[in-house]
């Protein structure tokens, strides 16, 4: 005998729905905010505020804004526990390689150098290699990507410092790299490499680090994990703002 099929409950998703447009707010909003934000009338996006408020999942001002309560702040810490997002962000890795076939890795600068947090490898020989820590140097699409969503003034500083190291990445190239939202490398070198790197984001919208897949030149088209690697990022900045200090739980 078949047994039923459980039906979601309308409401329920529906407050669920207004939740999720509020954590889109990084400061207190009000209601004209929210209704413009879903697309629903004010009527029906007061009724739910007015759920919320009384549920203890939102707080309201005295100038009418409103706000999350700590309550919200405990799903949130509850939600980083069980996520495992260290674990959830290998996954995400482990499933590029397998898409792909080449090497992915996550890099973020590190003062004047791009390191290496983490990097999965297909299960066949792969003939290219990511050191551990790579300088600032043209040969690494993740460099340009780290750069390019660089605070400008952060930028003039490292080409202060050192000069030599980071004054062949033009203005122009990094401008090119934000505007397509990744960069390619192709190596000449006969055992050389290629690459595609996109940028990673954090909660506040800025890139924390970069996503790159590599492969020897001679059998990787950089072109063709495009769309793959974008996927990628957007699923690793998800997890981003859960991972907490990437020196100890990524490397």
């Amino acid at each position: 005998m078949t047994q039923p099929t459980t039906r979601p409950l309308t409401s329920a998703r529906r407050t669920l729905e207004v939740l999720d447009a509020i954590a889109t707010f990084r400061r207190p909003f009000r209601a004209p905010d929210l209704s413009a934000a879903l697309g629903w009338s004010r009527a029906t996006t007061y009724q739910q505020l007015v759920t919320l408020v009384t549920a203890g999942w939102l707080e309201r001002g005295s100038d009418g804004d409103y706000r999350l309560s700590v309550r919200a702040a405990r799903i949130s810490s509850a939600a980083a526990a069980q996520a495992a997002p260290a674990e959830r962000l290998l996954a995400v890795l482990q499933e590029l390689v397998s898409r792909t076939r080449e090497a992915a890795s996550v890099a973020l600068l590190d003062d004047l150098d791009a390191r290496v947090l983490w990097r999965v490898v297909p299960d066949r020989p792969v003939s290219a290699s990511v050191p551990r820590v790579t300088t600032l140097s043209a040969r690494s699409a993740s460099v340009h990507v780290l750069l390019a969503y660089l605070p400008a003034e952060r930028r003039q500083q490292l080409r202060r410092s050192a000069p030599a190291r980071s004054g062949f990445l033009s203005e122009r190239t990094l401008a090119a790299v934000r505007k397509a939202g990744h960069a390619i490398y192709r190596s000449t070198d006969a055992d050389g490499v290629a690459a595609v790197a996109a940028p990673i984001f954090d909660a506040e919208g800025s890139c924390a680090a970069a996503l790159a897949v590599t492969g020897p030149s001679s059998r990787f088209e950089p072109e063709s994990a495009i769309e793959a690697t974008f996927a990628a990022a957007e699923r690793i900045s998800q997890l981003w703002q859960y991972v907490g200090d990437p020196a100890q739980n990524l490397g």
